[in-house]
């Protein structure tokens, strides 16, 4: 594996490929956001690939289970109706689905760099061989040359066992896929982490509370609170930007909505997490979500505190794992496609009113 990582012959090829992904998903105009967002996986809430990748895996295991029993059968002279025909069904549906995780695993490949780059795409190469495999495996049987077929599929799942141990170091040594947020902060009542006359209009800024991480802005001259780095690939969301109530990534451009932490654009696929936010007697205090019942008791203890920005992450919040990858390089095809904007707002803050 780490011989893979140290040939950097492979950069070459790897950035050109880039490349003509990029010029492809630009072809889509107006549409591009939207179908880069669907092979990235926002609307699942994580990446496409890892499903597709099981399920081609699956469906070709059982092409080898039933190849290996037409075998058997030739051999004892036993004979199990529909095997063959079965197994030439089972291995379309591979096909149609290695072509699936080809589609969403190179989108979600583009990103990454250095030695992840180069096993990626030598994992890609190996699935697309794999697949063209397959292709004239199933042609073959169609065409009734079954051994021939038996004998294409059985060399393609050879490979495609290699290939998906180069996927699985991606995603557990790397964390390639996975939610790099980071770890997630667990007070359940109102802490104090900056005083509010340090943050200025439009900034973004690292601030440690109980220990854990957060990056504070200001959006529309109210608060936010998020976590400190991407969920896609651990970028430092201090250094990012908001832009018209998203919080952009500094790296790669994936862009979260503020009062939710929801993806509105990828690569990241996987929501930021996000807190509510008060300013009480001069502080920024931060919380994660409580219970109605425990934020009314709270408010009618502290009338004259502030509302709280309501902040809240769709789905589980368990451990996240840690911040991986920074300090790597970057293509010009990753920066963002919008430009941080200027600000010239008033020095007067607002509470947030959520819905």
């Amino acid at each position: 594996m780490t011989s893979i990582g140290r040939q950097e012959w492979l950069d070459r090829p790897s950035y050109r490929l880039e490349n003509v992904l990029s010029f492809g998903y630009n072809a889509f105009g107006g549409a591009r956001n939207r179908v880069t967002n669907a092979l990235n996986g926002v609307w699942l809430g994580h990446p496409v690939h890892p499903p597709l990748a099981s399920l081609a895996s699956g469906v070709l295991a059982a092409t080898m289970a039933l190849d290996a029993l037409a075998v058997g059968d030739a051999v004892t002279g036993r004979r199990t109706p529909g095997a063959h025909r079965l197994a030439t069904y089972t291995l379309g549906v591979g096909i149609a689905a290695n072509v699936g995780a080809a589609a969403t695993g190179i989108t979600d490949w583009q990103h990454t760099h250095e030695q992840d780059r180069r096993i990626g795409l030598v994992h890609g190469l190996l699935n697309m061989t794999a697949t063209a495999l397959y292709g004239f495996s199933w042609q073959s049987r169609r065409r009734g040359h079954r051994l021939r077929g038996i004998t294409l599929s059985t060399i393609g799942y050879t490979i495609s066992l290699g290939s998906g141990y180069l996927g699985g170091h991606l995603v557990f040594a790397s964390g390639i896929g996975t939610d790099m947020s980071g770890p997630r902060l667990a007070a359940r009542t109102w802490t104090p982490v900056l005083p509010e006359h340090m943050l200025p209009d439009g900034a973004l800024r690292h601030v440690e509370a109980d220990g854990f991480g957060i990056v504070l802005g200001r959006d529309d001259q109210s608060v936010i609170a998020v976590g400190p780095y991407c969920p896609h690939l651990a970028a430092p969301m201090a250094d990012g930007w908001i832009d018209r109530g998203r919080i952009v990534c500094p790296w790669h451009g994936s862009q979260f909505d503020t009062s939710t932490g929801a993806v509105v654009r990828g690569p990241a696929s996987t929501p930021l997490p996000c807190y509510h936010t008060r300013i009480n007697n001069g502080y920024i205090e931060v919380r994660t979500q409580t219970t109605p019942q425990a934020a009314s008791t709270e408010s009618a203890a502290l009338e004259n505190a502030s509302e709280p920005t309501t902040c809240n992450r769709p789905g589980p919040a368990g451990a996240a794992s840690q911040r991986t990858g920074a300090g790597k390089k970057h293509s010009e095809q990753d920066q963002p496609a919008i430009s941080p904007p200027s600000h010239n707002r008033s020095d007067q803050t607002h509470e947030r009113q959520t819905p």
